[in-house]
């Protein structure tokens, strides 16, 4: 039984890495830059999302797992640089979602009465489905291959991981709609995984591994427990902020749901793990095509000087419409670690006009975004750079301009 260890523990890596949020193991760290700021203080009721066929979610997870105690040391690395979440089937009460992305990892391990096992993955890729029942979010079903190869010391062997996760009852930490100060009762879930792995020629290696493993149904169990809806937090992940809820999941996780991507953003641990077991888990997004029904359209870049000088305060202007034609309100980020509150209300398709001042040299990317009086979010425009010389560059450069202009006259 115990060289089924190894392969046992690939499944719960390949279920740790694609869940939304998991309560199987606490993590030390989260390799995300985050940045809080104020927000209004108006208390906003979200609803479910409304995903659509073809909506996606591209998210990067680095999953780093270390175990060890007298008889047996794990170590395990794996990087999904690009996992996309795509709906590509929808009915009355689930949405079916593909996986695909490229794997990248390492795998150690010294077990007892097995050899050593020094593993590296090669072109190895990711695909699969899972099924999310629109109530909630809720995952309820897996179904996951992975192939490529694994480098065992210098041999490349073929890999083939078929996988099957089942969660019963389906799974989420979410209740909507969401408001701040809610309170709610996540069920406990039973998560049964089985699978077979074919490595073919490691027998040839290890005489006491076939080439081909049946994986038995392996469960585990994600105990129940009480979520609480804390507060409203701006986000930044790679210079974009993202309006989320802060939700905590007793005291293991602090979860963070983004209304305008329709999805959870990230979560954080909440505590440490024990001495005899290590995991370093980063849960990053990258970029969604999703866009809530009924939100305003995604404003152009503002428009607005694009050179000026510190200490001196310039004017931009952004507009776009809702197509129900609702209020709009305005928020400005200007590229200096500064968000603007909401501005507003404005009627569809009237501009809003708002000022800055930038205190240092730089070059900043001014962004907006427009929710509509029913709290339907746009994502980000694209950015108007502002250029910030120094003060030595502008007088050289409008001394060189007088000199040009005398010249010709």
């Amino acid at each position: 039984m115990k060289k089924h260890v190894i392969i046992i523990l690939i499944c719960m890596l390949i279920l740790l890495s694609t869940q939304q949020v998991t309560g199987s193991f606490n993590r030390t760290h989260q390799k995300i830059q985050q940045k809080i700021k104020s927000m209004d203080t108006a208390e906003l009721n979200y609803e479910l999302p409304q995903w659509s066929m073809g909506d996606y979610w591209t998210y990067q997870l680095d999953f780093s797992f270390e175990m060890r105690d007298t008889d047996y040391d794990i170590s395990i690395n794996l990087y999904l640089n690009s996992l996309d979440w795509t709906v590509v089937g929808t009915t009355t009460n689930e949405y079916t979602m593909s996986l695909e992305s490229p794997v990248s990892g390492n795998l150690y391990a010294d077990i007892e009465s097995v050899p050593t096992v020094k593993a590296t993955l090669k072109q190895t890729n990711l695909d699969g489905s899972a099924t999310i029942e629109k109530q909630n979010l809720a995952l309820s079903y897996m179904d996951l291959e992975i192939t490529g190869k694994v480098t065992i010391g210098i041999v490349p062997i073929p890999l083939e991981i078929d996988v099957i996760i089942d969660f019963i009852p389906s799974y989420s930490p979410l209740d909507f709609p969401l408001y701040i100060g809610k309170e709610w009762l996540v069920n406990g879930t039973t998560v049964n995984i089985e699978g077979l792995v074919r490595l073919q020629g490691i027998s040839t290696l290890f005489k006491n591994i076939p080439d081909e493993i049946e994986v038995p149904t392996q469960s585990a169990y994600i105990s129940e427990n009480t979520a609480t809806c804390q507060q409203q937090e701006n986000v930044t992940i790679s210079s974009i902020y993202y309006n989320t809820y802060n939700i905590s999941l007793g005291d293991s996780y602090s979860i963070y749901y983004a209304p305008a991507m329709g999805n959870i953003l990230t979560f954080l641990p909440l505590k440490e793990n024990p001495d005899y077991f290590n995991a370093d888990f980063s849960y990053l997004f990258r970029s969604t095509n999703y866009i809530v029904p009924g939100s305003p359209e995604i404003p152009g870049p503002p428009t607005g000087s694009t050179q000026g000088k510190p200490l001196t305060e310039y004017s931009y202007t952004a507009q776009t419409t809702d197509p129900e034609q609702n209020q709009i309100y305005y928020s400005f980020d200007w590229g200096d670690g500064e968000l603007s509150h909401w501005i507003g209300p404005f009627n569809s398709g009237e501009p809003c006009e708002t000022s800055h001042i930038w205190s240092e040299q730089g070059t900043y990317y001014v962004k907006v975004r427009a929710k509509d009086t029913e709290n339907h979010e746009s994502r980000w425009s694209d950015p108007l750079p502002v250029s910030m010389p120094k003060r030595g560059l502008l007088n050289i450069l409008s001394l060189f301009h007088l000199i040009s202009f005398q010249s010709m006259h």
